[in-house]
């Protein structure tokens, strides 16, 4: 099993020579002297979980980890802070998606622990960018329409198939009820989504950007996040 990428940040050197000498056996670990360094590193390497000091020179390390949030999202971040950096820390800690804090002296056991748990995270992460990607592969390609609403029945996305059946420049932000024969269609399949989180086969009428009204069948699911709450529904419609 390939070792876990740390990188940890820290202008003291000695605390660099320390971090690496209790986990350069558990962990892959790269070391910097600075923010900049840091950024260097992580230009050159896939680095899974990163650690910085906050008091350093120049910047601080909430501030290097604001600054890579854009560029290097995928790293888990931990901070580590002195005790009497605490309460100012807390405040801060969502500028730069901050996973963890850790007080100096930290205990060794503990840090493995949390640096192993963001790792599951960094894990979690990465499978859920992957399949995002699949998603939206199949999103393009797929020849059935496929429609993304919001919670009042607003069309969010859709993809090129969706172009054949309801060719309108104004597509996006339509309420999908609009090419539907009745509104109590919509309304029974949305019920039907609200209470199962799916429905398959549903059959209704449509009616098409030309005006002409087709049979339809309609399968769609509830998507969620982590925490189960509202994404979007997913409507794929076949004609």
């Amino acid at each position: 099993m390939d070792k876990i990428k740390v990188l940890y940040i820290d202008d003291e050197g000695i605390n660099l020579l320390a971090f690496k000498a209790s986990f350069r056996r558990i962990f892959e670990v790269f070391t910097a002297k600075s923010a900049d360094e840091g950024i260097d590193v992580l230009k050159s390497h896939p680095i899974e979980v990163v650690l910085s000091d906050q008091r350093m020179p120049g910047k601080t390390g909430v501030d290097f980890f604001e600054e890579i949030k854009d560029l290097y999202p995928t790293p888990i971040r931990i901070l580590i802070t002195a005790f009497s950096d605490i309460e100012s820390i807390i405040d801060a800690v969502n500028k730069g998606n901050i996973y963890r804090y850790v007080t100096k002296p930290w205990s060794n056991f503990e840090l493995q622990l949390t640096i192993e748990n963001s790792h599951k995270l960094y894990k979690l992460k990465e499978e859920n960018n992957n399949l995002i990607l699949k998603y939206e592969k199949i999103f393009s390609v797929s020849t059935d329409p496929i429609i993304l609403l919001d919670e009042q029945c607003i069309i969010m996305d859709y993809n090129p198939a969706t172009l054949s059946l309801l060719d309108n420049e104004n597509l996006k932000s339509s309420s999908f009820k609009l090419f539907f024969t009745t509104e109590d269609e919509i309304q029974t399949m949305i019920d039907l989504l609200k209470e199962k989180s799916q429905i398959q086969n549903y059959e209704c009428q449509i009616i098409t950007s030309t005006g002409e009204k087709k049979a339809c069948l309609i399968s769609g699911n509830l998507l969620t996040n982590n925490y189960g709450e509202f994404i979007n529904y997913q409507l794929i419609l076949i004609i």
